[in-house]
């Protein structure tokens, strides 16, 4: 194989040039001979061509020694000029901040303050809830799983693993927990009320899925998220917003108030904020027809019915057993009906039981159609749980924050976060 050979030292070149029309070209000492072989036509001369007559032999390399440079130079810029016209541009970005493996390998998503505001979320935990799919329903959030015993606390769970396994940290500390010691709270591990972090300071909210737990501890095994506040915030931000459903109920509002100024040629800064919100909260049977006591659920037949299956679609759910005035009862029985038939209280003139009135100043028979299940009947005037099983949680607090920072030196800074949360319902 016969080839066209380059070499460019410092101060001087020599030059070796095959007589055959098309060779490959390699170059010592430059960024050529780390790309494939490309072609070039080959420059013949007048003294190549003598110099090649007179050998007689195609297959001996003539050694040019005249014109050296001027030659070595044409040769070059031929294999450059076709190198061009087939190279691909590389961008190569990076980032000179030190960076740590958990932050290198773990897969993350960021919310900022822009999208909180332009959405108008008056609570943190249902933004998350709405903007990032990795967020699953929570034990306890306005909405959900939280059942007729909702605190109107806001949990965060991610990916599905529980919220007890998502860690909240704020500035990237933790969080003291919040939830509610009752027999009807939601969770069992130490979780954040995110409810109540003021909307109207958070910078961003960072996420970080998974892998957190080495450097965490178990609480952080689904992820981990992280709100920033603006401790740096200038000047005077005043808003007031409301929103409604479509029926014009279920009303939520928001109003805050936050001055920020720098002391000490800026080195120093302090936030004050005072944020009010407040929302009404649905039950079932503010959607009578869609989801409350007017729908058709699943229910057992009545009790002196002959139908051959085990449930049936019915209206007006009640349960027998309880009432929302109260059921006195005369003996230790539990229950004070079995199966329309008083057992453990004041039986009525027309079957069945007595309950308190309205205005508890009297007794008055506790109705409904007897279904083959003791504790439910269809109609009446039982308890119905649709008036109470929550749709939207009613919530209203009140946070009164203060944030300062002071950078002592370009790489010492000290900063507090004082937060006072008054909460209502």
């Amino acid at each position: 194989m016969r080839l066209i050979l380059a070499i460019r030292p410092l101060c001087s070149g020599v030059h070796i040039q095959s007589l055959n029309h098309i060779r490959p070209i390699f170059q010592t000492g430059s960024k050529a001979a780390k790309h494939k072989k490309k072609v070039v036509r080959k420059a013949t001369t007048a003294h190549d061509t003598t110099a090649a007559a007179t050998s007689g032999l195609s297959t001996s390399p003539v050694v040019a020694t005249n014109g050296l440079c001027q030659k070595s130079t044409t040769v070059l810029q031929a294999s450059s000029g076709t190198l061009n016209e087939h190279s691909e541009d590389i961008t190569v970005t990076g980032t000179r901040l030190s960076q740590t493996r958990l932050n290198e390998v773990t897969a993350g998503s960021t919310l900022d303050a822009a999208q909180l505001r332009a959405r108008g979320y008056s609570n943190l935990g249902m933004a998350l809830l709405r903007e990032n799919p990795a967020f699953s329903v929570p034990s306890n959030s306005p909405v959900g799983s939280q059942g007729s015993w909702g605190a109107g606390q806001t949990f965060t769970g991610l990916l599905a693993l529980g919220d007890q396994r998502t860690l909240t940290l704020i500035d990237g500390m933790r969080m003291v927990g919040g939830a509610t010691a009752s027999l009807y709270g939601a969770g069992s591990g130490s979780q954040v009320d995110v409810g109540t972090i003021p909307t109207s300071l958070v910078k961003k909210i960072d996420t970080r899925y998974g892998g957190a737990g080495a450097a965490y501890g178990a609480d952080a095994v689904a992820g981990v998220v992280n709100y920033q506040l603006d401790d740096h915030f200038k000047g005077v931000d005043f808003n007031a917003q409301g929103d409604w459903t479509q029926q014009l109920d279920g009303g939520k509002e928001k109003i805050y108030l936050k001055y920020g100024t720098g002391f000490d040629h800026d080195k120093g800064g302090i936030v004050f904020d005072v944020e009010y919100r407040n929302a009404d909260g649905l039950v079932y049977n503010d959607r009578r027809n869609t989801i409350g006591s007017g729908a058709e659920t699943y229910l057992w037949p009545a009790k002196t019915s002959d139908s051959p299956y085990y449930y049936v679609l019915t209206r007006n759910e009640r349960f027998s057993q309880l009432s929302a005035t109260g059921i006195p009862l005369v003996n230790g029985n539990l229950n004070p009906s079995t199966f329309g038939v008083a057992s453990g209280g004041i039986a009525a003139a027309g079957g069945g039981v007595l309950q308190f009135s309205q205005d508890g100043k009297s007794l008055v028979p506790l109705t409904g159609t007897v279904t083959r299940s003791n504790y439910y009947t269809a109609g009446g005037n039982g308890l119905s749980f649709e008036d109470y099983d929550q749709l939207y949680t009613p919530q209203q607090s009140l946070n009164l924050t203060t944030l300062g920072h002071y950078d002592f030196t370009d790489h010492l800074e000290g900063s507090k976060n004082c937060l006072l949360i008054c909460l209502g319902e």
